[in-house]
């Protein structure tokens, strides 16, 4: 993936992890651009927008979508996510896992569509889903989750140790 700036994500994850498995203390999620100059730029607007310089960053979205677009060409093409959790394993010991899915051809962020996609495949197929809002975590396995990622350009790196039901 070659060297790049990272930045804290805020996702659901953070507050979903801790809740569904209690031994969990840490969840961290991060993002970053394949090159710098948008990292920066997109930390800068956010800073701008945290000072309240600038009311909100939406009106500037497809003024920086369009740059995006034109600058593209010249920044590798690869991503990826690191998921990251700590906390207590059903041991009771202490328990650090990531997942770190690496992808090319600009497939990384399809990756958190994972979900959408399965649940979207089980619908589809006629099975029947709870009614209302859940955490996708609830009606999915690992496996569902994964086969939605196939065909995208994608190294799957879960660690040997990860539990299966915590990759999702």
């Amino acid at each position: 993936m070659g060297p790049r700036l990272l930045g804290n994500c805020d996702v659901p994850d953070l507050a979903l992890f801790p809740e569904r498995y209690p031994g969990v203390r840490n969840v961290s999620f991060h993002a970053g651009f394949a090159g710098v100059s948008g990292h920066l730029a997109i930390w800068m607007l956010a800073l701008l927008t945290r000072m309240r310089l600038l009311r909100s960053m939406t009106s500037l979205a497809e003024r920086v979508h369009t740059l995006a677009e034109f600058l593209e060409p010249w920044f590798r093409d690869r991503g990826g996510i690191f998921v990251e959790l700590e906390g207590a394993g059903h041991d009771g010991a202490a328990l650090r896992l990531s997942w770190n899915p690496l992808a090319a051809r600009n497939h990384c962020p399809y990756i958190p569509c994972g979900g959408a996609v399965a649940l979207a495949r089980k619908l589809a197929r006629g099975e029947r889903l709870p009614c209302g809002a859940a955490p996708c975590v609830e009606f999915l396995s690992v496996e569902e989750y994964l086969a939605a990622l196939d065909g995208l350009d994608m190294r799957k790196v879960p660690p040997r140790d990860m539990p299966k039901v915590l990759a999702v």
